[in-house]
């Protein structure tokens, strides 16, 4: 009988049980609940400022790999600026959202990635970021950016030509004999043939 009871007051009660994870749960939901009351509470209401801008002109980039976007901002108010959430308007841009509350006066960034492979021309992208700001709770970020299409056989012959030049190891054995075998071909090969085409034009006339 005493057990039963134990076990019952166990279950009636979860802090008595030693679990880690129901205090971690627990925690989160707390910040979750602040970040929410902050949100829609007008009085907890901050200003944010883009320190550099709200648009960036990347420039133009060969295709492969990831461009790195960064927008700074500055917390101008009196309250803790909580970033609630933070999205992309393509999967091309992977975001990373800011975990932790800014306080007065503290700076931060809205980070980013943007994938180059396959995105070749004119790319036009936002970032939208949603935080407990005046005026308005959504903040738009835009970015120009211009990829260059590369020609994949030859990135893959530029990435071979390039292992196998350096490094070490069996590259220079591969290398050098190559371009030994791409010089006689197109160099030396056909110079040596055109002496056999002129004699073998010039016999007919002999005979005659």
């Amino acid at each position: 009988m005493k057990k039963l009871l134990i076990v019952l007051i166990a279950a009636a009660e979860p802090g008595l049980l030693p679990d880690a994870n129901l205090k971690n749960r627990g925690r989160k939901a707390i910040n979750r609940g602040r970040k929410n009351y902050q949100l829609r509470d007008t009085a907890n209401f901050t200003s944010i400022q883009w320190i550099d801008s709200t648009f960036q002109d990347l420039g133009t980039v060969k295709e492969g790999p990831e461009v790195d976007i960064s927008f700074k901002f500055k917390n101008t108010g009196n309250k803790n600026l909580v970033i609630e959430n933070v999205t992309a308007s393509c999967g091309c841009t992977i975001v990373r959202k800011p975990q932790q509350p800014f306080q007065p006066g503290e700076t931060g960034s809205i980070k980013a990635k943007f994938t180059t492979e396959g995105h070749a021309g004119t790319n036009n992208k936002s970032i939208y970021v949603i935080a407990n700001t005046k005026g308005t709770t959504s903040q738009e970020l835009k970015f120009r950016i211009v990829v260059e299409k590369v020609n994949h056989q030859n990135k893959r012959m530029n990435i071979f030509l390039l292992q196998s030049s350096g490094g070490g190891g069996i590259g220079p054995l591969i290398f050098l004999p190559l371009m030994i075998l791409v010089f006689w071909l197109f160099f030396i090969r056909p110079q040596a043939k055109k002496p056999r085409i002129r004699k073998f034009c010039r016999e007919p006339s002999k005979r005659r």
